[in-house]
């Protein structure tokens, strides 16, 4: 019976322990431990979304300057490489035909043949050098031979060239000194001359087109209007033979180094 009693006791205490138990490790406990997570968790996983958004967003105007400033240095690259791969100096030799504008009030009678000779052969030869990307500068000596003297000239050009192109045209202007020397006279009959060779200055205008055949070798072709005036006065200026202008057609091959 005292056993009985014992174990009543016993059985009560563990159930009262166990009740105090519960109370403080209820639900009430465990609910307001979860609406804790909860409420720690959901905001910092809106936080981290919202993070990775901006984060995407933001990256996207950094991959476009990315190659926007590829683009550009590989632009300066290609300009760079073009600017020291090009020849700054160069130089040229050319030779062609002459048309020379000749008048003269001698009488034909009296003319020498060849005294009025309208076509010649001329040679071409200079150094130059180039300014900018564009344009260049030219110093040269030509000399055309006519059927009784020759015409030398020594002149300096400017020119403009496309560049971007692969027959690379150009244009410019021209201006010198030009001296005509007679090889024999012109006419028949012994006259009297003042001078037998005329000079002053020359000036005109020239246009042409240049092809690269090697990395230092190009060849050209141009053409050139120039202007003088060179007089041969006979009998104190009774008789004149004139020549006002020349039009020169000339190939040619150019170095640069």
């Amino acid at each position: 019976m005292r056993k009985i009693q014992l174990s009543f006791i016993m059985l009560t205490t563990c159930s009262s322990m166990l009740y105090a138990g519960g109370d403080l490790l209820g639900t009430s406990n465990v609910k307001y431990t979860d609406e804790v997570v909860d409420v720690l968790i959901q905001p910092l996983e809106k936080r981290v979304v919202i993070t990775e958004v901006v984060t995407q967003k933001n990256d996207i105007p950094k991959i476009k300057d990315t190659k926007v400033e590829k683009k550009k240095s590989e632009k300066s690259v290609e300009l760079v490489t073009k600017a020291t791969t090009q020849s700054k100096y160069f130089a040229y030799v050319a030779g062609g035909v002459s048309f020379l504008d000749t008048q003269s009030n001698l009488p034909a009678i009296s003319q020498k043949k060849g005294a009025l000779d309208e076509r010649g052969k001329i040679i071409d030869f200079g150094i130059g050098t180039k300014l900018t990307h564009n344009i260049f500068a030219t110093l040269s000596e030509q000399r055309t031979e006519i059927a009784l003297g020759d015409i030398n000239s020594i002149y300096t050009s400017l020119n403009y060239q496309f560049t971007d192109v692969m027959l690379k045209p150009f244009f410019g202007a021209l201006v010198g000194y030009s001296k005509l020397n007679w090889d024999s006279r012109p006419y028949k009959v012994a006259r009297a001359i003042e001078k037998s060779a005329s000079s002053g200055t020359t000036y005109g205008i020239q246009t042409g087109v240049e092809q690269k055949i090697t990395k230092n070798w190009s060849g050209f072709a141009k053409y050139q209007f120039v202007k003088y005036d060179h007089q041969l006065n006979i009998d104190n200026g009774k008789y004149d033979i004139t020549h006002d202008s020349v039009q020169n057609a000339l190939v040619g091959v150019r170095y640069g180094f």
